[in-house]
């Protein structure tokens, strides 16, 4: 893509304002994604106009030494005047500093005009200066080796003396190194008495073809500044020197009228790269840079018109141009010569854009008592921007409380616990997450998106029953299947980890009783007897439905039988037989009658009575005893045997009672 436009003085504009459109810039060269390029690499052309202009032959000039500032005095010094046009201009030989191997070959004299006449003395000079290679172990320098040589940024060349100036001590730059722009250099090049000039901070490349032709702007002593055109290239030799200093402009003319028309010189910008920045979101209109070139050459053949031409990304066509010419259109000498330098011209980010998650809303489940440290989930975010102002953070907003079980790494967006997660204690979790691209222009910018976890359950819990101990009273005359009791488990987990089933470990060994495994219900199977067992205990387990699954055994439940009145007294003996003395006195005992009850309680509590007596019976009985006593006095010849029946009834509900036959006789006093 080629960007051009023509204004003398290469003054480079942003073109268009890319606006906040622009999602992500590509950094690399030349490319760039979303509105616009985030760096452009243009190739700048400066045209150059040929000239001609008349030349003579001239006489070798003579080499003369110059040495370091601190060597000794040169064996040979010019004249303190500058040679006119007729003189040969002295040849310097001068050593390069370390750690460059060779010399320093210079010419230097007046640019002269038509007919061999100086052109304003101590206003247009020309020096000429060639780096030879390092001589051979022989002494003689190399030869036929074509090759390009850098020069380091600030490298020093090392100058004739003053007396090589005409005496003058002067003080000169680059052409075009003090200024704005990205050529430009507050260095101070000053050229004195075995004096350096240093060059400025970037690197300088020869060649052993067509010289690089620069310009020197120099303080003069006298009259103001002094313009001098400086040729510096590479050279395998000092003796072709000459012949330079002929065809580049130093002619030493004899008043001869012939004329050579020589070649166009080419312009040359100051260095071969240039490297700028623009903020982005400039108005169209912003000025970028400001690029010169030199050309040696005068009047319109030293006119230069510019263009550029993008080299990879043709959108930067779109967004930067040179300012359309203002000094004149551009002559079509021919040969037209041309300059190249390179312009990169970077984007600096401004932070427009927010960071952007790349959900609003993040959903999470995980699983409780999992390990310390474990990494739930990773947010991420993504900013426009760059560099410094996309250097995301991550933080939890609402980290106090229950929240504070979890962390996040700053840097990754990983999300950690940091302790046990109880669902029994906190069933869920939401989190409010927030990214800040830590932007410095004009300020941070950020973002939040919301976490929403769930943590899932696992069978860490055992069943627990709603008592220590059941007990339950059951008569003994309970129906088959009676529901009499339901034990009741519960577990803190949830789903099957939270199902509880029920069974009968111990205590029903005759299979009396029977558990709902879902329910707890527990039921009477078989007919039970208060006689044979009045207490039953049962072990019950409770077991959950999780894998593996968790129990309790221990619940225990304890029934109680209760008697009921199922038993009829039942006499020791029967019947009973006494006899008695007829003087026995009135309270004697005669005969203890005994029964018992099956039952207990005051369904066994037995009372005692006579049956089928009259009202003169001479016997009683004790009711709560069975002792019966003479009552009255006896008389055998009277009645000499009683046939009686006594009576045992229980205090059940309802009572039962039992009937006895007793017989008494009498025997004769003795």
């Amino acid at each position: 893509m080629l960007l051009t436009g023509g204004r003398t003085d290469g003054r480079t504009a942003w073109r268009p304002d890319c606006g906040r459109r622009r999602r992500r810039r590509r950094r690399e060269m030349g490319g760039g994604g979303g509105c616009a390029p985030g760096r452009a690499v243009l190739l700048l052309l400066a045209l150059g106009i040929p000239r001609s202009r008349a030349a003579s032959p001239e006489p070798p000039a003579q080499p003369t030494l110059c040495g370091p500032q601190s060597g000794p005095e040169p064996p040979r010094r010019p004249p303190d005047d500058l040679p006119d046009c007729a003189a040969p201009p002295a040849l310097w030989l001068c050593p390069a500093p370390r750690p460059a191997r060779g010399l320093w070959a210079h010419l230097l004299g007046p640019r002269c005009g038509g007919g061999g006449a100086a052109v304003g003395n101590h206003e247009k000079m020309l020096l000429l200066s060639r780096f030879l290679l390092a001589p051979d172990p022989g002494g003689r320098f190399r030869r036929g080796r074509s090759r390009d040589l850098c020069l380091a940024p600030e490298t020093r060349i090392p100058l004739p003396p003053v007396s090589g100036w005409g005496g003058c001590h002067l003080r000169c730059w680059v052409r075009g190194s003090r200024g704005a722009g990205a050529g430009s250099s507050s260095s101070n090049l000053a050229a004195h008495a075995g004096g350096e000039l240093v060059l400025p901070p970037r690197a300088l490349c020869l060649r052993t073809g067509p010289p690089l032709r620069l310009a020197l702007l120099c303080d003069g002593c006298e009259k103001g500044k002094t313009v001098v055109h400086w040729n510096v290239g590479l050279s395998t030799s000092h003796h072709g020197m000459e012949k330079l200093w002929h065809s580049q402009g130093g002619h030493q003319g004899q008043g001869t009228s012939r004329k050579k028309r020589n070649a166009n010189a080419s312009p040359q910008f100051q260095t071969p790269t240039y490297q700028v920045s623009v903020p982005e979101n400039r108005p169209a209109g912003t000025s970028v840079v400001s690029l010169q070139a030199m050309d040696p050459d005068e009047g319109e053949w030293g006119r230069l018109d510019y263009s550029m031409d993008a080299l990879f990304d043709s959108r930067s066509n779109s967004f930067f141009a040179i300012d359309p010419p203002d000094r004149g259109a551009t002559d079509h000498g021919t040969p037209r010569r041309t300059a190249l330098a390179t312009l990169t011209i970077t984007v600096s980010d401004t932070n427009d854009h927010d960071p952007v998650f790349e959900q609003q809303e993040y959903k999470e489940s995980m699983r409780e008592n999992l390990e310390v440290g474990y990494e739930v989930l990773t947010v991420r975010a993504t900013d426009g921007d760059a560099s410094l102002n996309a250097n995301i953070l991550y933080r939890i907003l609402n980290g106090n409380g229950v929240n504070r079980i979890f962390e996040i790494d700053p840097k990754s967006g990983v999300i950690r616990t940091n302790g046990l997660v109880d669902r029994e204690v906190v069933e869920s979790y939401q989190l409010m997450v927030e990214a800040n691209d830590q932007g410095k222009d004009p300020g941070p910018r950020s973002t939040t998106a919301t976490i929403h976890i769930t943590v899932e359950d696992d069978n860490d819990n055992s069943p627990q029953f709603s008592e220590k101990r059941y007990v339950v009273q059951v008569p003994e005359n309970v129906a088959s299947n009676t529901h009499i009791l339901r034990v009741n488990a519960t577990d803190r987990d949830k789903g099957s980890n939270a199902l509880v089933h029920y069974s009968i470990m111990s205590g029903n060994t005759r299979g009396q009783f029977y558990i709902d495994a879902q329910t707890g219900n527990i039921d009477v199977v078989s007919q039970l007897d208060y006689e044979m067992n009045k207490e039953y205990t049962l072990r019950i387990r409770a077991q959950d439905g999780g894998r593996p699954p968790l129990s309790n055994i221990s619940g225990l439940v304890t029934i109680q039988v209760l008697d009921v009145n199922d038993n009829a007294p039942i006499f020791v003996s029967t019947p009973f037989q006494s006899t008695v003395l007829e003087n026995v006195p009135v309270g004697y005992s005669v005969i203890h009658i005994q029964a018992i009850d099956a039952d207990s309680g005051e369904n066994a509590r037995l009372e005692y009575a006579l049956v089928d007596t009259s009202s003169d019976f001479p016997f009683t009985i004790n009711n709560n005893t069975g002792w019966i006593v003479v009552a009255s006095e006896l008389d055998r010849e009277t009645v000499d045997f009683y046939n009686f029946g006594v009576e045992a009834r229980d205090h059940g509900s309802p009572p039962h009672d039992l009937i006895s036959q007793c017989q008494h006789f009498y025997s004769g006093c003795q």
